[in-house]
Formats: structure tokens, C-alpha cells, sequence
């Protein structure tokens, strides 16, 4: 996403929850898998969508921002 590939990945619920609308989600198994890799790689409105909304989506995750999301994290935790 961060270098405007169009992304296609599984769909379980991180990969829903991070990606959102910026990939398509496809069941696990080849055949879905292969039709959302072929929708694509076919379709190049979809394609520049995903390109873009990646882009966006990707600027949301910076080491600085998750360095702070794990340290609170243990902080919480008590350590």
C-alpha cells in the first residue's frame, strides 16, 4: 500500500479492520483469492481507487505512532 500497489489479502478480521477500504478481501481459499487478484488486475478503476485509498491508509501507520499504541500497552499491562 505505501508504495501504490493495489492490495489483495485475506479476509479475517485484522486485515478488515486495517485495510478497510483500501483492498480487496477475498475468502482464503484459491479460487476467491484468484478472482480478487484477477478483478485487479482488470480493472483499472478499481486499481486507481485502491492505489489511492492504499496511500492514504498506509500514512496512518508510522513507527512513531505504534511505538506509542505497544508502549501504552505495557504501561497498561503493569510492567
Amino acid at each position: 500500500m505505501a508504495c501504490g500497489t493495489p492490495v489483495v489479502g485475506v479476509n479475517g478480521a485484522a486485515l478488515r479492520e486495517n485495510l478497510q477500504d483500501a483492498a480487496v478481501l477475498a475468502e482464503g481459499s484459491p479460487e476467491p483469492f484468484a478472482r480478487a487478484l484477477e478483478q485487479v488486475l482488470t480493472d483499472p478503476s478499481l486499481r486507481d481507487r485502491l492505489n489511492a485509498a492504499g496511500l492514504e491508509r498506509a500514512r496512518r501507520f508510522i513507527w512513531e505512532r505504534t511505538t506509542a499504541v505497544v508502549w501504552q500497552a505495557v504501561e497498561d499491562a503493569g510492567a
